[in-house]
């Protein structure tokens, strides 16, 4: 029965913490991070202040980890994504379908790393924190620039260098899908997916050894 118990508190604690991280997701979509207060979190998370405090040193951290959370999901879409695929342009494919659905079905998760790339620096995370998202985030370029680099060593692809080749492609898909968050995909009656399919199948041709 302590067992039962021990296990109980476990999981309600884990519940408590994930909805802290939910509401705090939330808050940051709706205002800017720099307005997000502690008190807003909690009373959002209906736990008090000082208990927000036990899970949490400060917002830094609560977005840190959401940060965390986020480019794991996008690492595990990359990978999964790769399974099975064998030549250079499906493998350069799946990386472009993972990132965009990460985009359309965790939205949420894309907008808090979209402000980690415009300066989470000026945040004043601790160095072991921003260690730890810079990894995480290096991650899904390092899986994409592993796939050109083995595609130009199996002659499939052309191009030269495949850092800059790795950054062209995301820099593509970051294009397109700014596109589209500032409506000018919708206004003009455009498709995300199928513009980005069409935008990868012409760099395939481009590239291709």
């Amino acid at each position: 029965m302590y067992m039962g118990v021990k296990e109980r508190r476990k999981r309600e604690k884990e519940q408590r913490r994930q909805q802290i991280l939910d509401v705090a997701r939330e808050l940051c979509m709706r205002k800017s991070y720099f307005e997000v207060r502690m008190e807003e979190i909690a009373e959002g998370a209906e736990v008090a202040i000082g208990t927000l405090y036990l899970y949490f040193q400060n917002k830094d951290e609560i977005y840190a980890t959401l940060c965390e959370e986020g480019l794991d999901i996008l690492n595990r879409l990359i990978e999964e994504a790769l399974q099975e695929k064998k030549d250079s342009q499906a493998r350069l494919e799946a990386i472009g379908r993972s990132y965009l659905t990460f985009y359309a079905e965790y939205g949420s998760y894309y907008d808090v790393l979209s402000f980690v790339g415009m300066g989470f620096k000026q945040i004043g995370l601790s160095r072991e924190l921003e260690t730890r998202i810079t990894q995480k985030s290096d991650a899904a370029i390092a899986r994409l620039e592993t796939v050109v680099r083995e595609g130009m060593e199996a002659g499939e692809i052309t191009g030269g260098d495949s850092k800059e080749v790795a950054f062209f492609l995301w820099g593509l898909l970051e294009g397109l899908i700014f596109i589209h968050r500032r409506g000018y995909m919708n206004a003009w009656s455009v498709d995300l997916a199928s513009t980005s399919t069409k935008a990868m199948d012409a760099i395939n041709r481009g590239i291709s050894g």
